[in-house]
């Protein structure tokens, strides 16, 4: 019996863990990532966490797979960690220090795999979306995984989508993802709506959560900007849904799993339908958390 290493490497935390042929997912252990400054930085962290697995678990592991936040290189083998701007070389490393082979697939691209022979193994055209620290989409079309040139097909948090209260439009995942500095990301996109509609900005708000929770509480100082987000995401979800057509969207991520019923129904109330002939099903990511794990392993044994 094959056991692999399975990692998903995302813009926040790193997860390790092991899968057999089974698919029986073992000894999984999680870690906040530290702010990432060099590609050496987080190889050291990767290092680390195998040894330390190799070391728990006291048996022979024949290969690595591996999950990541971030568009794939031409070669597979190294891929743009979006979450902390670096290029970083994955697979020479790897199988040079620990003599197995080592395979790379983006994270979203991970999770559809896992979703689809999981969750809708008798569906053929399925699509994931994460909103989570970044925006990622997954697809397998008429049973087909949509990888693309390099692997890296859909990474519609790219899209720009021009809005009133930004002086020049700004992509998907920078309005409405997770990230956090003074440029991007929900947060930094409320300070901007607060702004331009001449509202106080409370510096309470220093997460997604405090928006969604302001949100759910009907506080006053955030009125309306729940439906610019959901304006946006209706966007961007209708662009998936005229690539793709998918039968079924399922929605995963840290910020569509914690508000997903407010999510949705921002989508259908904003969704454009007058060129859409049937809207998918959307429904809510079972997995959890380790769907990226699942799908690094399953994509490994699906190429035996």
């Amino acid at each position: 019996m094959k056991n692999i290493i399975v990692i998903d490497i995302g813009g926040t935390n790193i997860r390790i863990g092991i899968l057999n042929q089974q698919k029986k997912l073992s000894f999984i252990d999680s870690e906040k990532l530290p702010p990432i400054n060099t590609s050496e930085e987080l190889m050291s962290i990767v290092f680390r966490k195998i040894e330390e697995v190799n070391k728990k678990i006291g048996k022979k592991t024949h290969a690595i797979s591996i999950s990541v936040a971030g568009p794939l290189k031409k070669d597979r083998k190294s891929f743009i960690f979006t979450a902390h701007n670096l290029i970083v070389d994955l697979v020479e490393p790897l199988e040079k220090k620990f003599s197995i082979p080592v395979l790379v697939a983006n994270d979203t691209e991970a999770a559809v795999i896992a979703i689809q022979q999981e969750t809708y193994p008798t569906k053929e055209n399925v699509a994931f979306i994460t909103m989570s620290t970044g925006i990622g989409v997954g697809s397998i079309i008429n049973g087909q995984l949509i990888s693309g040139y390099t692997g890296s097909a859909g990474e519609f948090g790219a899209m720009i989508i021009p809005t009133p209260f930004f002086d020049k439009p700004l992509s998907w995942d920078d309005y409405c993802s997770g990230k956090r500095d003074d440029k991007v990301g929900i947060v930094n996109t409320y300070k901007t709506w607060a702004t331009y509609y001449k509202k106080r900005i409370n510096p309470i708000y220093i997460e997604p959560k405090d928006i969604f929770e302001a949100h759910k509480k009907k506080k006053k100082d955030i009125d309306g900007f729940i439906d610019e987000i959901s304006k946006i995401n209706a966007i961007g979800v209708a662009n998936i849904i005229f690539a793709y057509d998918p039968e079924i969207i399922v929605f995963g991520g840290s910020i569509a799993q914690s508000n997903y019923a407010i999510i949705i129904e921002g989508i259908e109330k904003y969704m454009d339908r007058s060129r859409i002939s049937s809207l998918p099903k959307f429904s809510k990511l079972t997995l959890g958390d380790y769907v990226s794990l699942y799908g690094a392993g399953y994509n490994f044994f699906n190429k035996l």
